[in-house]
């Protein structure tokens, strides 16, 4: 509840400080830059800051009636008080930047985990790490004959560095749109895990978890192979051959970025498949183990939020400024009003599956009678609580307060498992 709280008096202050200096307001009126929230592009600056005043009021209320005790999880009003407060911080703090930054950042983080993943290959497993030796060497090939210099990642690093320098202000807000968004979205997940609802919306996405999460790992790829086309005389959706060629920087900037696509269906995939369960063992040190369920969970919850958090933002702005097919065709290349359902649903499902791998098995105490009246809680509790733990962790990554992580967490374990008309 500790970050919530925070969240809500930090998008309050944002709020009142964007109504007194309105300049300060990044998110402009309708049809503004990709810069806008949905709330800024729809109704204007004023509105914006309204909103984010009464993101914060709301929030700050229902965390102080939570604290202290008049009101109490378990209830369907506080699920949707706090899911409310969660798509509305998305709604007026939320914007394409959010993902923009994000892609950037996991894109280069991707390539670097890349080439260590080959190396490591290449000692402990020597045929694999050979191939893809070679892959790697003919990629460099091409991208050398069309004029890409081999300092190009280290100016795209630059170019970064220099963008996130500039862009305090902005990744301030975005960092207080995650942390209210994913702070209410953990209390109502609190809230909601004691619902029959809940149990049975686990048990149907451990069931069919392969395919929830194949159509979630499929979601970057068109975007992953068009920017796979700038290796070609022949890119589409970019620039022209001859920019690319003048400016090797914009060709190395897409790559970077459908490397991260890659990646991303790459680790999607892995919550089904067994290096999911168990570190493989060519991973020094810890190879063969168990994956610690948060270490899966928790970058899969993020990620599904800040794509949430962006989908909207990303659908008005791109028919703000496009032709109706133009803007059609991006949201069907980086899609993220499904991505982000859509791995949310496959991360749940993992954490479920994880929890109680008997709800994969056709476990019998799972049928809908048991659902129904309640004795299918006795198997989804635990799950539900994990998954609030993991958006608990989730909503830490993003706070400098560890008190408020463990705050959080304690709700999760001290929330009454069952109503009491469940209770046998």
């Amino acid at each position: 509840m500790a970050v919530a709280a925070i969240a809500s008096i930090a998008a309050l202050v944002l709020g009142v400080v964007w109504l007194g200096v309105p300049d300060l307001n990044p998110f402009g009126a309708a049809g503004a830059a990709p810069a806008s929230s949905l709330v800024g592009a729809v109704a204007g600056r004023t509105a914006a800051a309204l909103g984010a005043v009464l993101t914060g009021a709301s929030g700050l209320l229902l965390a102080v009636l939570l604290l202290t005790g008049r009101a109490t999880f378990g209830g369907g009003r506080v699920t949707v008080l706090a899911a409310s407060i969660a798509a509305l911080a998305a709604a007026t703090l939320g914007s394409m930047l959010i993902v923009a930054f994000t892609g950037y950042l996991f894109g280069f983080a991707a390539v670097l985990a890349g080439v260590v993943t080959v190396l490591l290959l290449l000692q402990r497993r020597p045929r694999v790490g050979i191939l893809l030796i070679i892959a790697l060497v003919a990629l460099v090939m091409i991208a050398a004959l069309l004029g890409v210099p081999v300092t190009a990642p280290l100016d795209f690093a630059g170019m970064l560095g220099t963008t996130l320098w500039e862009s305090g202000g902005l990744l301030l807000v975005a960092a207080v749109a995650l942390a209210a968004t994913f702070s209410w979205a953990a209390v109502a997940a609190v809230s909601l895990h004691v619902s029959t609802a809940a149990a049975r919306a686990e048990r149907w996405l451990v069931v069919h978890r392969i395919a929830v999460t194949v159509a979630a790992a499929l979601a970057p790829v068109p975007y992953a192979l068009v920017r796979a086309t700038w290796l070609t005389p022949w890119p589409l959706f970019g620039p022209s051959a001859a920019e690319l060629e003048t400016t090797p920087v914009i060709r190395v900037t897409g790559l970077i970025i459908g490397s991260g696509a890659v990646a991303a269906a790459i680790l999607t995939l892995g919550l089904i498949l067994p290096w999911g369960r168990t570190l493989p063992r060519w991973i020094p040190g810890v190879g063969g183990r168990p994956v610690p369920i948060a270490a899966a969970a928790v970058p899969g919850f993020a990620a599904a939020g800040i794509l949430l958090t962006s989908a909207a933002p990303t659908l008005l702005s791109t028919f703000a400024v496009q032709e109706v097919g133009e803007a059609i065709l991006s949201n069907l290349l980086l899609p993220f009003w499904f991505w982000g359902p859509a791995l949310a649903a496959a991360v749940w499902a993992y954490v479920g599956w994880r929890t109680n791998p008997s709800l994969a098995s056709g476990d019998p105490r799972w049928n809908s009678r048991s659902s129904r009246d309640g004795r299918g809680l006795r198997h989804s509790s635990s799950s539900v609580v994990r998954l609030c733990q993991m958006s608990n962790a989730t909503v830490a990554a993003f706070s400098a307060s560890p008190v408020a992580s463990s705050s959080i967490s304690l709700s999760c374990r001290s929330t009454e498992p069952f109503p009491s008309k469940l209770k046998r």
